[in-house]
């Protein structure tokens, strides 16, 4: 993959196939991103170290742990990384947000609002 550097680095974190696919097809209508998409919690934390993002879009519930470790993790070691939480956990939306989430979306229903949110931040 080539990286082109003017572009905002989006790092997608999320386990379930269909829904990683559904992000990467609406994300790619976004001219001015380079997006990464990982399965698991491991390898989205190996990968923000490595190349921090501009943002990371995180599910909470990982195959391999906890995505609030993740949000934890990005907050502290990487303050400028925004993170939107994706997530069917709803019940979840103050703790993420007092963790220092930049936004929380409803998988259930809110793809639109979240593509509306990062075209705001990709321009």
């Amino acid at each position: 993959m080539v990286i082109d550097h003017n572009k905002m680095k989006l790092l997608v974190i999320e386990d379930s196939p269909e829904v990683r696919q559904r992000l990467c097809q609406m994300l790619a209508a976004l001219p001015k991103l380079n997006v990464v998409a990982i399965a698991t919690l491991a390898a989205g934390l190996e990968k923000l170290r490595e190349d921090p993002p501009d943002l990371v879009i995180l599910d909470l519930q990982l195959a391999d742990g906890d995505g609030m470790k993740m949000l934890r993790i990005a907050k502290r070691e990487f303050p400028a990384t925004r993170v939107f939480v994706l997530t069917n956990h709803v019940f979840r939306r103050q703790l993420c947000l007092k963790e220092g989430a930049d936004r929380f979306f409803d998988k259930s229903m809110e793809f639109g609002v979240l593509l509306e949110a990062v075209k705001g931040l990709a321009r």
